[in-house]
């Protein structure tokens, strides 16, 4: 009984885990990057390697958890930016190592429409920006080795904080104008004399201002 109680004890604890990394979206194939990557504005994504061989070496696999776990919880406060991991020990993954140059793991690459993010040059110029491919960026901003959340969320500042705040005003604008559709196209109620309407809206409408009760529905 006790077996039984266990197992469904660390089976509940699999899935709340899952429920709390929600925020980091872990990518097997190219595909499958560049296909998440061109959905997003903004992206981070975690380059490392976790294979049998590394998970014997305790202490390398502690601090591959340990920066999992700190990218994890950056992720859940920089909700404008899209948290990607990929286990470069995964099988068919080569062609991502060479196309980003990719050489000691971890490192943690910034992305922007699609493109690894290079802060001078090339995508700072949006006419020349739209004509690059993903091989282009010859200097990309990277964030090499064993970080702690502190230093990830730092790093995605220092570069993305301009465009963050672009996001948030859209977000902002796009918010208020479905509050404004909202009150002129929604349920109203108001207080005056009414005659009975038929047409659409349906409802008794206030006529020529005199005291009563009227009501009507429309959208």
């Amino acid at each position: 009984m006790k077996g039984v109680v266990k197992i469904f004890i660390v089976f509940v604890g699999l899935i709340f885990s899952r429920a709390i990394c929600a925020d980091v979206l872990s990518v097997t194939n190219k595909r499958s990057l560049e296909a998440v990557l061109d959905k997003n504005e903004l992206a981070v994504v975690l380059f490392y390697e976790q294979d049998r061989e590394i998970r014997k070496d305790k202490a390398t696999n502690d601090q591959i958890e340990a920066m999992e776990k700190s990218f994890e919880s950056a992720a859940r406060s920089e909700k404008y930016v899209r948290f990607i991991r990929v286990n470069l020990a995964k099988d068919k993954l080569d062609d991502l190592r060479q196309e980003y140059r990719i050489g000691t793991t971890p490192i943690v690459m910034l992305f922007r429409r699609g493109l690894p993010y290079e802060e001078k040059g090339g995508q700072e110029e949006e006419s020349t920006f739209w004509g690059m491919k993903r091989g282009d960026v010859k200097s990309p901003v990277v964030l090499t080795g064993f970080r702690n959340r502190s230093e990830i969320v730092e790093f995605i500042r220092d570069s993305f904080n301009e465009y963050i705040d672009e996001i948030k005003q859209q977000k902002r604008e796009e918010a208020a104008e479905r509050r404004a559709r909202s009150a002129y196209y929604g349920p109203y109620l108001g207080v005056s004399w009414g005659t009975p309407y038929y047409w659409y809206p349906y409802g008794y409408y206030g006529y020529y201002g005199r005291p009563g009760f009227y009501w009507g529905v429309g959208w």
